[in-house]
């Protein structure tokens, strides 16, 4: 899975976002078709991280497919998938990551 994949690549690993992704859903799905979904997490389950609005980001090598996965008030709240180039699509399954690169930054204010 595409995100936990993300999260394990964070220097510093948050197990809050973790145990988030066991209690996540899809709120809503992006229009378009890609795999983009906004996340909804029970907050009566698990607690926020000590992560505060942030983007933990994923590139794949050939720098065609990226993907953000967004972070408010210390709760997942966002995947985006996003194709850089008008002949790819961004796959519903990944089978393989290896290789991409991960980065982090904050996220501007909403």
């Amino acid at each position: 899975m595409l995100i936990a994949s993300i999260l394990a690549a964070r220097a510093a690993p948050l197990p809050a976002l973790d145990r988030q992704l066991d209690a996540a859903w899809a709120q809503s799905n992006c229009d378009c078709g890609c795999p983009s979904v906004s996340l909804g997490v029970d907050k009566a389950r698990v607690s926020a991280a000590d992560v505060d609005d942030t983007e933990l980001m994923a590139h794949e090598p050939e720098g065609t497919l990226f993907a953000s996965l967004s972070v408010r008030n210390g709760y997942l709240v966002e995947l985006d998938c996003v194709a850089q180039s008008e002949l790819a699509s961004f796959p519903r399954e990944l089978s393989d990551i290896s290789g991409w690169s991960f980065s982090e930054r904050p996220l501007p204010s909403p």
